[in-house]
């Protein structure tokens, strides 16, 4: 499966297709999702079906996650 990135708008937001992040993302892609975010402000990746630990590693593509510190009592996925 190929990634594809397309504008929504000429200013703001892309779409990206053809990538799964439940599994593990090469660096190629990674990089690509980070210039995408970069030039876009916006992605909206659809279809993708998350357990908890993976929505966090999804996130994580991206840029560290921040801690909520009301939430820091809460268990770590």
């Amino acid at each position: 499966m190929s990634m594809r990135i397309s504008k929504i708008k000429s200013h703001i937001g892309a779409r990206v297709t053809g990538i799964d992040l439940t599994t593990p993302v090469g660096a190629d892609d990674r990089q690509r999702h980070h210039d995408a975010l970069v030039d876009n402000v916006a992605l909206v990746i659809r279809g993708q079906k998350f357990s908890a630990a993976q929505f966090q590693a999804a996130g994580e593509l991206f840029e560290d996650l921040m801690e909520d510190p009301a939430r820091r009592h809460l268990e770590r996925v």
